[in-house]
């Protein structure tokens, strides 16, 4: 099983020119769209900030797309009901 921890911390956020994206893969929700700033008016920490949430849940498939890594994940699960 690859997270996102696994592979943000090991392979995005160390090159800080990748630009990646985080998308719920049942409806195509776009999570997280980390795009680098190249002018560097934005910080990198904020970006990174956006995809904590997500760093647990596991990468059900990704491509590259236009020079971007996507990162499709299932969505957060819906608390139970209690009888």
């Amino acid at each position: 099983m690859i997270t996102l921890h696994d592979l943000l911390d090991n392979f995005c956020c160390i090159d800080p020119y990748t630009d990646y994206a985080i998308v719920n893969i049942e409806t195509g929700e776009v999570l997280v769209d980390r795009v680098h700033d190249r002018t560097y008016t934005v910080d990198d920490v904020d970006d990174y900030a956006k995809s904590l949430p997500y760093a647990r849940k596991q990468v059900r498939a990704w491509e590259t797309k236009d020079g971007k890594m996507i990162f499709y994940i299932l969505p957060p699960r819906k608390k139970k009901a209690r009888r």
